[in-house]
């Protein structure tokens, strides 16, 4: 299982997809599944960045039309949302803080 976990990691899958495909493409149950991805000892942080500098560049998402792209893209390969967030955000020291927040980007003219 940790063999196949590491070629989909490979590949550029997430966890929640390989979860997906040991279930039900392989018929495993739950505690084999878990047991395998925590032999892979994988990164997944480092697996997210890597497929996202694969398909959108160095860059880290300027707005956020550019970082629900590379969001969805990743969401797609099957990673869970606190990977994306430390993949695309926290990359830069600080830059969790700094990245806009839905909606704030715009000023209030009250």
């Amino acid at each position: 299982i940790d063999e196949y976990v590491r070629s989909a990691e490979r590949r550029g899958y997430g966890p929640v997809r390989i979860r997906w495909e040991l279930r039900n493409r392989e018929r495993l149950e739950d505690d084999e599944i878990e047991k395998g991805m925590n032999k892979a000892e994988v990164d997944w942080v480092a697996t997210a960045r890597r497929c996202c500098r694969k398909k959108f560049g160095d860059r880290l998402p300027a707005g956020n039309d550019d970082y629900l792209k590379q969001r969805n893209y990743l969401f797609r390969r099957g990673f869970s949302d606190d990977v994306i967030r430390a993949a695309l955000v926290a990359e830069k020291v600080g830059a969790a803080s700094s990245f806009p927040k839905h909606g704030a980007d715009r000023e209030d003219t009250a």
